[in-house]
């Protein structure tokens, strides 16, 4: 795009005929000075002309040629390619380097050694290959020219394929006659000139926007439309994808559908595309959506069309007939393409499941063929696919049985929504067509689940599935959000109880789905069984009979919410007369004599006492009586009546399902014995209970509960709460508690105490001091020192908890006075000295690991960020000039290696050294060698890369890190590339040094530039995300001085000079910052755009930007927006708003200047080649609803 103001002349050239004067002007637009695209067609014209010259063909025939082979070198979008001269001299080179090494083996090749030089001969014979693999100088130049069009890959490969065989005909016409070949006449030479004119205007002329008026008002004539304009139809569409395009997004005729099927349209759709990195695309149809469009009305023709499709993967086509299938009014013609969508649903890749899922339903309601067709497609669709890490979780499961994280996860082909959607509106409707075949069908999908869930053989005996847990209830989804497991399970239920639903003359179909659950053996089908033998008892009371005699564990087990529900159900519907009296008093013995004691005291250990089973035994007792309480007799049912009249309400059936729908459970803990027999206990009893209780172990009715320590120190946090003064007075009775994960927790409720109740803070800190005294214990073979612990005491989590205490005190939000400074000094010094497992047991540097995090995730490293805290809560109090001597001297025998400072602490210290500057700005000057140490390379690089990243350039700080910078940028290979820019010291370094040059403390240019040796040493991706910094910079400021401003743009324009297309491309923020002159930045923006192309980072975010300035700056915002197109347009997918893009063509089109209209004229048909045909009618706007509609006339 010719920059406005170029001075090149535009005057019209004489004696051009209207096609002519069209190409010359599309010509004119796109030369430069060094590739003169309309003199060389002009020139060729003057040869053809001129009769007096006898070699007129040749030489115009060689600017022909000459033209289109510089096209796309003038429009940027040539592709590699290799000349006939390289491939030779390769030739040459190979034979010289083959004939050097047979000299040395006159005998033959056979059986000899592949030396380095015979290597080296064999790797440019494979060089050689890869260049004749590359496109010679005419598939090259089509390959560039067809770049033009961005959506070439639109139009059907037949079409391209003809077009590429069109333009070498053309081509090697041409090279016959600029060589003097066979002698062409007058007539077949201008056939050659006006072949490339249609060329030119094909890829280069803006004639987007008149193609697809025209083909609307084609489209608009409806079954009227004329031959003549059918014809020139099918050569507008031919012409660019983007017509192609727009023709089959807006026809709506069957008229269309002959004509278009005998050019050929429908025969060959795109397949699956490779899109680099392993990624796959999946090209549009757009000739399916025409046909989806008509089926309704001409659903025979259509299935006939798709009938004869090849084999295609690609599922944009597939969902098309899927679409079609739905939209076809006849049921025999809509089940004629169920070969094609059973094909298309085994296939790896699916795009919208819900119209599938409407399918099963269309065809469930269409009679026995299409319920046959219905149950064919669901089953590949509701079916599970094995866990992806089966193999390698299995072989870690042989080694380690007890790791969880070994469960393997099955999981359908789609997301779990969709998943559920399939099964509700698809699976459900066809249950209600065909309940047991359904049914069966939905049996087999639940087995192969559970099989892939268990990881079992099917020569297993085991089939316990813990479905209690994915499907807690067999009839309903499992909470309020999908679970594929659950909704499979419910959903093969609803079809079970439609099997039951039918009349009673079905009763065959009720046996042969009991036995298809019976054959299934898995425990979740038995708890289905148990389910409809309680829902439909009239119609299964044998079986309940034969389940409830049968059951094995009335003495030991627990009952399954469905057994028991179909137990309570069977005995009140049927009573005495289900069981014989023999059986039921067996049944009833056996959970009278329940639960077996001394397994229970085996399970409790040393936590055994009568009363814990004596509890046990009732709750056992009550839940098993419970469902046969309507026919209990004798001493069952006075042992029931007296065990109800202790409970406070009445069991239910929802009392027996273990895990509620809808619940989550997180992993919690809880003491042995309850707050209230902990509070019973005396001083020196509860001191024995938490010094020698540590039978750890799981809650036997709650999985998700362990009885641990932690749970016994949230009751000791809960005594503490409710009598504070018993623990406040303890006095030496707390260093008589053994185990410090205690003083942890009682630490911790004392931080939440003092905030309301700091009377207590004194003996608070009597314990503290305490805890800070301990030393954990040393190593002891395989037995590590651990807070649990009575004899191997690890004593770090409750100096941490000491920290926190410390760190509450002395938040600002607390009012605690300077008058505990004597007590709170002795423990934040010990805290920041004392050992520390993590940090003492510190590996060296390694890669970007994230220090400051470890850092204040460590006792001694939250210490020390703790004691800058104090220094400015001293501050506070005692005011701003307040010396803090203390926290020096601490970070002063830090510095001395008492203990040394590890990488953590360093990274830590140096994050905060402007915190450090503000208690004592001399002190850290003085000192600011030891925060950054350079002499210790990994200390070194974690302390003032993390400053770097934490910090920003202040005026004040510049001479002191002037010595750290310029040994950054020295040793800038030295860090690790990270992945995120917010972490990055090498990218702040860069902004601390560009922030330091705007405010006058290092030149731009030059030796004493730090900017400058910056650049020097970094690639383009760092100048581009310093370049973004930049911008953003300049946008979140509101004004600059002019002092400022100018080095501002000075910096930019350097840049600028630099012309790397990727740092540019960070261009987006720039435009928008209102504190530089708006013309500056409009006229810098359009030289970028020159050198990126027209790219940037975010197009819609700049386009958005430039109509902010359209009303003051008008040709400009339109030149750069006409650059801004051709950028977008070459991409494959770009999202623009047209209310941000369409005031600015429409001002460009209306504006004087022809510069500006002839930019905003090209910059539409950029869009509209691209298929963005929203913008072909300008003045829809987003409030009306129609505004992505397209309209007939041209803007």
């Amino acid at each position: 795009m010719t920059a406005i103001g170029d001075e090149r002349p535009d005057d019209q050239p004489p004696q051009l005929e209207p096609r002519q004067l069209e190409v010359w002007r599309t010509l004119q637009v796109k030369s430069t000075d060094k590739y003169r695209l309309a003199d060389w067609y002009l020139g060729a014209l003057s040869s053809l002309r001129n009769t007096f010259n006898p070699d007129r063909f040749a030489q115009s025939a060689h600017s022909l040629r000459e033209l289109l082979e510089k096209i796309p070198r003038a429009l940027q979008t040539e592709e590699a390619g290799i000349t006939g001269d390289e491939l030779k001299h390769k030739r040459r080179a190979l034979r010289a380097a083959l004939e050097r090494e047979k000299v040395n083996f006159e005998a033959g090749w056979r059986n000899q050694p592949i030396t380095a030089e015979r290597s080296n001969v064999l790797n440019e014979f494979e060089r050689y290959f890869e260049l004749c693999e590359r496109p010679d100088r005419k598939d090259q130049v089509f390959a560039s020219l067809t770049r033009l069009d961005p959506m070439i890959e639109t139009l059907p490969e037949q079409l391209r394929r003809e077009k590429r065989q069109q333009y070498i005909e053309l081509w090697k016409a041409l090279e016959g006659v600029a060589h003097h070949g066979r002698r062409k006449t007058e007539e077949e030479f201008r056939e050659y000139v006006s072949q490339v004119e249609e060329l030119v205007v094909e890829l280069m002329a803006p004639v987007s926007a008149e193609d697809q008026n025209l083909l609307a008002q084609f489209i608009a004539e409806g079954d009227e439309v004329s031959s003549n304009r059918v014809e020139r139809t099918l050569q507008l569409i031919g012409r660019r994808g983007a017509n192609f395009a727009y023709f089959f997004k807006n026809v709506s005729h069957k008229v269309w559908l002959k004509p278009l099927r005998e050019a050929g349209y429908f025969k060959n759709p795109p397949r699956i595309t490779a899109a680099g990195e392993g990624f796959v695309s999946f090209p549009v149809w757009w000739p399916g959506i025409f046909l989806e469009r008509i089926a309704p009305e001409a659903g025979q023709e259509v299935a006939d069309v798709l009938l004869e499709l090849p084999d295609t993967d690609n599922p944009r086509v597939l969902e098309h007939v899927v679409k079609i299938a739905l939209a076809i009014n006849d049921d025999g013609d809509s089940l004629k393409l169920a070969p094609i969508i059973l094909n298309y649903v085994r296939q790896p890749y699916h795009i919208f499941e819900d119209n599938l899922t409407a399918l099963i339903a269309r065809w469930a309601a269409a009679g026995e063929s299409g319920i046959g067709a219905a149950l064919r497609l669901c089953e590949p669709l509701i079916s599970f696919q094995p866990d992806p890490q089966q193999e390698e979780k299995s072989a870690r499961a042989e080694k380690h049985p007890d790791d969880w994280t070994t469960s393997l996860s099955p999981s359908p082909r789609f997301q779990e929504w969709e998943y559920q959607q399939i099964l509700e509106n698809g699976v459900r409707p066809l249950a209600n067509a065909s309940p047991l075949r359904t049914a069966k069908l939905l049996i087999d999908a639940v087995a192969q689940m559970v099989r892939l869930e268990t990881g079992k053989s099917s020569a297993n005996s085991d089939w316990r599935d813990a479905s209690e847990i994915w499907a807690p209830r067999v009839s309903e989804r499992r909470g309020p959000y999908s679970s594929a497991q659950s909704d499979l399970i419910a959903a093969l239920t609803d079809a079970c109880e439609k099997v039951y639903e039918q009349g009673e003359g079905e009763q065959a179909d009720v046996e042969a789905l009991d036995l298809a659950l019976r054959n299934a053996r898995w425990q979740i089908f038995d708890r289905i069984r148990h389910y409809l033998y309680g829902k439909y008892p009239a119609r299964a009371k044998a079986w309940i009979a034969k389940e409830i005699s049968d059951y094995p564990d009335y003495s030991e087990g627990r009952y399954e919410f469905e057994f028991q529900r179909m137990v309570r159900i069977g005995i009140e519907t049927f009573g005495e007369s289900l069981l014989s009296r023999a059986d039921l008093t067996r049944i009833l013995d056996a959970i009278y004599d329940g639960p077996d004691k001394a397994e229970y005291q085996q399970f409790m250990g040393k936590d055994y006492t009568e009363q814990a089973y004596g509890a046990r035994k009732q709750y056992f007792q009550l839940r098993h009586f419970r469902p046969f309480s309507s026919v209990l007799f004798g001493k069952y049912k006075s042992r029931y009546d007296e065990l109800c009249a202790g409970k406070a309400s009445s069991l239910t059936d929802e009392d027996f399902i273990p895990y509620s729908t809808g619940e989550s459970k997180t992993g919690s803990s809880r003491s042995p014995r309850s707050v209230d027999e902990l509070a019973q206990l005396s001083d020196d009893e509860l001191i024995a209970f938490l010094n020698e209780w540590e039978n750890v172990s799981r809650d036997p009715e709650q999985w998700w509960v362990d009885i641990d320590f932690h749970g016994v120190g949230i009751a000791l946090q809960q005594l503490i709460t409710a009598s504070p003064t018993r623990f406040l007075d303890w006095g030496g009775r707390w260093r008589q508690v053994q185990r410090p994960i205690y003083f942890r927790y009682a630490l911790d409720i004392a931080g939440k105490r003092i905030v309301s109740n700091d009377s207590e803070l004194a003996k608070w800190f009597d314990l503290a001091d305490w805890v800070m005294a301990q030393k954990s214990a040393e190593m002891v073979g395989d037995a590590a020192a651990s807070e649990t612990s009575r004899t191997h005491p690890e004593w770090d989590s409750a100096r941490r908890q000491v920290v926190d205490l410390v760190e509450t005190c002395v938040a600002k939000e607390q009012n605690i006075g300077d008058d505990w400074r004597a007590r709170i000094t002795p423990l934040i010094t010990a805290a920041c000295s004392a050992a520390d497992p993590y940090l003492d047991k510190e590996s060296p540097a390694s890669g970007s690991r994230d220090y400051l995090t470890t850092a204040i995730n460590t006792t001694r490293g939250r210490a020390l960020e703790t004691l800058l805290d104090y220094g400015y809560w001293v501050r506070r109090h005692c005011g701003a000039s307040a010396a803090v001597s203390e926290v020096f001297q601490v970070l002063e025998t830090r510095f001395q290696g008492k203990p040394r400072l590890t990488l953590p602490e360093r990274a830590l210290l140096g994050g905060n050294f402007s915190r450090i500057c503000g208690l004592n700005f001399d002190w850290a000057k003085e000192h600011v060698s030891a925060v950054f140490d350079q002499s210790d390379a990994d200390g070194w690089r974690a302390a003032f890369g993390t400053f770097l990243v934490l910090n920003r350039a202040h005026p004040t700080l510049f001479e002191v890190l002037r010595p750290q910078l310029e040994f950054a940028l020295e040793k800038l290979r030295s860090w690790p590339d990270s992945d995120s820019q917010r972490s990055d010291p090498v990218a702040h370094l860069g902004e601390h040094l560009l922030d330091y040059y705007l405010i006058g403390r290092t030149p731009l240019e030059g030796k004493d530039s730090l900017l400058r040796r910056f650049y020097n040493k970094t690639n383009a991706k760092r100048w581009a995300t310093l370049f973004d910094h930049a911008g953003r910079l300049m946008r979140n400021t509101a004004e600059l001085s002019e002092e400022v401003a100018n080095r501002c743009k000075a910096f930019f324009e350097s840049r600028l000079q630099t012309a790397n297309g990727e740092e540019l491309q960070e261009v987006d923020f720039l435009i928008e910052a209102s504190c530089l002159d708006a013309e500056w930045r409009l006229r810098t923006l359009s030289q970028v755009l020159d050198i990126t192309k027209g790219r940037s980072r975010s197009p819609s975010t700049l386009i958005k930007s430039l109509g902010k300035l359209l009303a003051d700056h008008t040709n400009l915002v339109v030149e750069c927006f006409a650059k801004v197109s051709e950028g977008v347009a070459a991409k494959s997918h770009f999202y623009l708003r047209p209310e941000d893009v369409k005031p600015i063509l429409k001002a460009g089109l209306a504006s004087q200047n022809p510069k500006t209209s002839e930019a905003a004229k090209f910059a539409l048909d950029n869009l509209l080649k691209a298929g963005r045909s929203e913008f072909l009618n300008l003045d829809q706007i987003k409030g009306d609803p129609h505004w992505l509609e397209p309209h007939a006339k041209t803007p």
